[in-house]
């Protein structure tokens, strides 16, 4: 950089040498990096032969792989790359270039990847190993195959309808209290004990938790809580929304889709303010004016993304406590 610069300010009389010495470094600049391109590839196609000739099988004499495994990966290999373009033009585009052209993307997804297509094929695999009615199977393999069996059976599940929620419908209702009227203690007691029977069943209410390593310590595990509650996918959809929100109103039409399908089949007590028709609207917006308030409490995507604003110490949680 020190010469290069030191020949840019010589005087004019040897211009035509800088002009020479700059095109030469330039070429040998262009020889280099096709010269790494040319390595990085070829040491690429190293690794990737290495790793089929080590996978999984018995190798023939010569040293090449050629068990049914090994034949498979390196079709895919082959098959992902696209020749057209040379390698040190576009490494990526001759690599992964004929992967999209082999896989289009299906109309039912927004992305589409390797990823994706593996599971595609461990789903087969398990629908095969679940629909097989072999016998003498384990007792893990036979109980997986009677539950798959069971959700799988369409006719009764659209027979019993919403009734089998009634017993859970029945163990959670709860007398709402005025906007007016203070929370006891016992209040706040009651509804952490329903929170708590509804987070054992999976359903996650208000947030959800898992465990997994601390993102400022990788050494330690921490438990993680996410905010939850929202029927809408983000709280965007509840703020600063007129009233004809397309949005909205479909999430209208649903819940009170919900209450009728439940009042009809006998899901809800007959005491219920949804067996009522007149009644159901009302009760449609309370439902949205409470996620509303939710997600006028819940912190944007970007917050949540950042470390700083989403760590909460559990002291810390403990003191923002109503009980």
């Amino acid at each position: 950089m020190k010469e290069q610069a030191a020949l840019e300010l010589e005087e004019p009389a040897v211009g035509h040498r800088t002009t020479l010495l700059a095109a030469d470094a330039a070429a040998v600049t262009h020889s280099r990096t096709k010269c790494l391109c040319m390595l990085c590839a070829l040491a690429t196609a190293l690794v990737g032969a290495w790793c089929v000739l080590t996978r999984s099988g018995r190798a023939t004499a010569n040293g090449v792989c050629l068990t049914r495994s090994c034949v498979r990966a390196a079709a895919a290999l082959l098959e992902s790359i696209d020749r057209a373009t040379p390698p040190c033009d576009d490494f990526y585009a001759h690599v992964c270039g004929g992967w999209p052209a082999s896989h289009p993307m299906p109309e039912s997804k927004a992305s589409y990847n390797t990823f994706a297509v593996l599971a595609e094929r461990n789903d087969a695999v398990l629908r095969d190993l679940l629909e097989r009615t072999d016998a003498g199977a384990e007792s893990a393999a036979s109980l997986a195959r009677a539950y798959y069996a069971a959700c799988m059976d369409s006719v009764s599940i659209e027979g019993l309808g919403a009734r089998p929620l009634a017993p859970l419908l029945a163990e959670l209702s709860w007398v709402s209290l005025s906007s007016e009227a203070a929370w006891t203690d016992s209040d706040w007691a009651e509804l952490s004990g329903r929170l708590g029977r509804l987070q054992r069943r999976g359903t996650m209410p208000l947030f959800y938790w898992w465990t997994m390593a601390d993102a400022r310590n990788s050494t330690a595990n921490v438990v993680h809580l996410g905010q939850s509650g929202l029927g809408l996918p983000s709280r965007d959809y509840y703020l600063d929304k007129p009233a004809e929100d397309p949005y909205l109103r479909a999430y209208s039409r649903l819940l009170e889709r919900l209450l009728e399908l439940a009042a009809a089949d006998g899901t809800l007590p007959t005491s219920s303010a949804a067996i009522d028709p007149t009644r159901r609207a009302e009760l449609v917006r309370d439902v949205l004016a409470f996620e509303t308030s939710l997600a006028l409490a819940s912190l944007p995507s970007a917050a949540l993304r950042d470390p700083a604003v989403s760590s909460v110490k559990a002291r810390s949680l403990r003191k923002c406590a109503h009980y």
